[in-house]
């Protein structure tokens, strides 16, 4: 009787070189090896792959798997694509090349840090326009429980008060969280991230509120609302 057929996973070389010595820790491993499944699984580079599916997947608590994820973004080891609320990820080739497979959970926060890596196209037009802007606005933290958390870890960590913005960016801030709040993320979720956020701040992020929640599609799996 001839066997059944099997179904496999075609995984190059580069990758499989990559596994054999890769320093994860067992969520990051879990996680690395659902991206592996269902993009090369399926004969893609990219794939959507949403945090509760990962955590299904992985069985791992889906903060777990949100802190670990993002641990694997910061240093490239996963790119990210976001088309409209959707996500989607690939094992970085330029990475596993270089054999840069540590994962330092202290590594600074860089892809809401580098103008180059946001998933909005027009922020470096935005950036470069603000030196004309005129900055007047204080953020007041009884706006929203959101921002009343952000301000009191900007001020422990800065040891100073958050940065006055203009009009249009305060109108952008407020609308944005209601948009992250509407999707189901909690206080506890977002004072996790904050903290997470300022203890791998680099020292070229002056931890403006602004970068951070252009962070919002890797941080909480939620897209980008709208444009300032």
């Amino acid at each position: 009787m001839a066997e059944s057929k099997e179904n496999f996973v075609q995984v190059p070389h580069w990758l499989m070189d990559y596994l054999m010595t890769a320093d994860l820790n067992m969520t990051q491993f879990r996680i690395l090896h659902a991206v592996i499944r269902h993009t090369y699984g399926y004969r893609q580079r990219e794939r959507w792959l949403s945090l509760d599916f990962l955590a299904e997947l992985t069985q791992c608590d889906k903060r777990q798997v949100r802190r670990e994820l993002n641990r694997m973004i910061d240093v490239g080891l996963i790119s990210v694509r976001v088309e409209g609320k959707r996500r989607f990820l690939r094992v970085n080739r330029q990475i596993t090349k270089k054999n840069e497979d540590s994962i330092d959970p202290y590594i600074e926060d860089s892809l809401d840090l580098q103008i180059e890596d946001s998933p909005v196209p027009h922020i470096k037009k935005e950036v470069n326009k603000e030196k004309k802007e005129k900055y007047n606005i204080l953020l007041v933290k009884e706006e929203h429980i959101f921002i009343d958390i952000y301000l009191k870890y900007f001020k422990r960590y800065m040891k100073k008060n958050h940065m006055k913005i203009s009009a249009e960016q305060h109108e952008w801030i407020i609308t944005q969280i209601e948009h992250i709040s509407s999707w189901g993320v909690d206080v506890e979720d977002w004072e996790e991230q904050v903290i997470d956020h300022f203890n791998h701040l680099s020292s070229k992020n002056d931890g403006n509120i602004i970068p951070f929640l252009y962070a919002s599609h890797r941080r909480f799996d939620v897209g980008i609302h709208d444009q300032f």
